[in-house]
């Protein structure tokens, strides 16, 4: 083969590898995408929450589910000086057709949705964009890897425009089976998930009394 056909084929190899490149998604959204399908395909998994509200008081919830519908949850509210708030003070049992609402120390039966499966809600946390939003309009910067529960994950900060640059949103640290392991926002909530596709022993739901009967 002589120099001008390896040149007309070197040119055409180097061609055709810009032309895939540029039209190949960034190395981000391919995580972002991947992480979003193993969500989706989820089907049980632990989590807890915490948030930091701005006059000094804490969320927190903590959610274990067996996907599509048996999951228990707690949810409790802080005020400053570190005292729970009664009201929402709320546990929740959903194991078959038993469902089970605690709300302070009063439990009565009620119906619940499911809980949150096969979805990217839990990239969301009740106040970030939509996978959506960010798929559109921002990016995610790959960082490097920590360890969290003996795992493996790697760190992504996903960023949306801001004035003239990229403002942090949040960061997640993603393991080998494209799960988020943590995610904590830079307005002070720190997500933690574990037992991804794990079966979870959840807990029997308590006994409701005779008077907290709703028909």
């Amino acid at each position: 083969m002589d120099g001008k056909r390896l040149s007309y084929l070197a040119v055409v190899a180097l061609l055709t590898a810009l032309v895939f490149y540029s039209f190949s998604p960034p190395g981000w959204e391919k995580q972002y995408r991947a992480t979003g399908e193993a969500l989706e395909k989820a089907m049980s998994y632990r989590i807890s929450i915490t948030t930091r509200g701005k006059d000094g008081d804490t969320f927190e919830l903590e959610r274990e589910a067996n996907c599509p519908a048996d999951y228990h949850s707690l949810q409790r509210h802080y005020a400053k000086d570190g005292s729970l708030i009664p009201q929402e003070d709320i546990e929740v049992w959903s194991l078959g057709k038993t469902h089970v609402l605690r709300q302070n120390n009063t439990l009565m039966n009620a119906s619940f949705g499911p809980p949150q499966c096969g979805d990217q809600h839990l990239l969301e946390l009740g106040t970030l964009p939509s996978s959506k939003i960010i798929l559109m309009h921002g990016h995610a910067v790959r960082g490097s890897k920590k360890t969290i529960d003996g795992l493996t994950c790697r760190l992504w900060t996903v960023q949306m425009p801001a004035g003239d640059g990229w403002g942090d949103l949040y960061t997640m640290c993603v393991d080998d089976n494209n799960l988020p392991l943590e995610v904590v926002t830079t307005n002070g909530t720190v997500a933690h998930a574990s037992h991804w596709n794990e079966k979870i022993e959840l807990p029997e739901p308590p006994e409701v009394p005779q008077a907290g009967r709703q028909n």
